[in-house]
């Protein structure tokens, strides 16, 4: 790594890295946007935390791209903040919202937001991006924010922000209390922290009601991330509560939030929480089964870890022989695809409970073999198979 660059002026400071890399300005916020504007370019942001696995596989990848490389260099101002250690990456958390990583926010010359791409993309994708981040026609305006960093939170929204050690979050009547005093809800203040914190029932009613118009100020993709918060917060109270009927009317509210989209993958999810909540597992065998039918070999690769998951779940919690019996021919459909030490391990466990102890046997040698050769810690099979034999004798 080539060492920092200094010229004659802190508005010109900038980090090169190795040849063939991207040349990232290091001055402060206010000078990223004043050499944009001086330069009439564009100012890229990534946003990123040192935890981000996808924000150094883009590091590694796309962004290393020559194709990403000669849009980047020519067309923008590169700059790049920790978002939760960096103090003004921080502030420029607080500020936008940042639900996930590695997010890119993109700012005209006199500071405003005008386009963001959240998550990894492969180069291809991410050049399309970026060129859509430099046309007029297809920049977008989120005149819900101002261009000040700091346009008066409250403390202890400010304190809910930096590494995970540091954050100290409200009580509820706290959060509350603050939007009650509010006369503008719309404004940038009481939406981050309608954002940022679990709101009661009449606040998650109305950021519901007012959705179209918080999107227009602050983007769809911000607004549609906390809908579904409100949202799951509802089904996750239907669950604790055995509500069957809030249940269908969070169900209900997520297909009218996201019309066309396909949502069976996150009602699936939804529905073993509410049955594992309420101990239903023949329920939660039934799901599985009724999908697990309907699969493609292709979605199975995915859908077998979900099987393993949910099968311990269950074989730790349910004592009905009759469901965890139920469970076999799913399961052991899973360890096929899965081939690995933690489905064998699941699926030896359930035989050996619903008496299947020469089968048991086979699925835990077999999981303690493939468990050795990735090195993975396979004692708990050991010891299980201790059990099996035992009662072989």
């Amino acid at each position: 790594m080539k060492k920092l660059i200094a010229t004659f002026l802190i508005a010109t400071l900038t980090i090169t890295l190795h040849a063939g890399e991207i040349t990232y300005f290091s001055g402060t916020w206010a000078e990223t946007i004043a050499k944009a504007k001086a330069e009439k370019k564009i100012v890229m942001l990534d946003c990123y935390t040192d935890w981000c696995v996808w924000c150094k596989v883009m590091d590694k990848s796309t962004l290393q791209s020559d194709t990403t490389l000669d849009v980047l260099n020519k067309s923008f101002i590169c700059a790049r903040r920790e978002m939760e250690k960096d103090p003004e990456g921080i502030k420029l958390d607080m500020k936008y919202l940042i639900s996930g990583y590695p997010t890119y926010l993109f700012f005209d010359g006199d500071g405003k937001l005008i386009y963001q791409v959240i998550g990894y993309r492969a180069t291809a994708d991410f050049v399309e991006e970026l060129k859509k981040a430099i046309d007029p026609k297809t920049q977008q305006s989120y005149p819900g924010f101002s261009t000040n960093l700091e346009p008066g939170y409250p403390q202890f929204y400010k304190n809910a922000f930096g590494t995970g050690t540091e954050r100290k979050f409200p009580d509820s009547d706290t959060v509350m209390a603050y939007l009650d005093r509010q006369k503008d809800l719309k404004c940038e203040t009481s939406w981050a922290v309608m954002q940022m914190f679990r709101l009661n029932a009449k606040y998650s009613k109305w950021v519901l009601d007012n959705a179209d118009a918080l999107k227009n100020l602050y983007g769809s993709d911000n607004v549609q991330n906390k809908i579904y918060k409100i949202i799951f917060a509802k089904a996750d109270s239907a669950a604790l509560k055995q509500d069957q009927k809030l249940f269908d009317e969070a169900v209900a509210d997520l297909k009218k939030a996201y019309p066309g989209q396909d949502l069976s993958g996150t009602i699936r999810s939804w529905q073993y929480n509410y049955y594992l909540s309420n101990k239903d597992f023949d329920k939660v065998v039934k799901l599985m089964q009724s999908i697990g039918d309907t699969c493609s070999e292709n979605s199975w690769k995915y859908f077998a870890g979900e099987v393993n998951n949910t099968s311990w779940t269950i074989f730790e919690k349910c004592d009905d022989i009759k469901v965890c019996e139920s469970l076999l021919p799913i399961v052991r459909k899973a360890a096929e695809v899965n081939n690995d030490w933690p489905t064998y391990d699941t699926y030896a466990n359930l035989l050996f409970k619903t008496g299947h102890y020469a089968e048991a046997k086979i699925a835990a040698e077999k999981g303690i073999e493939i468990g050795k050769k990735n090195n993975d810690n396979t004692k708990p099979t050991e010891d299980l198979l201790v059990q099996i034999n035992a009662k072989l004798k």
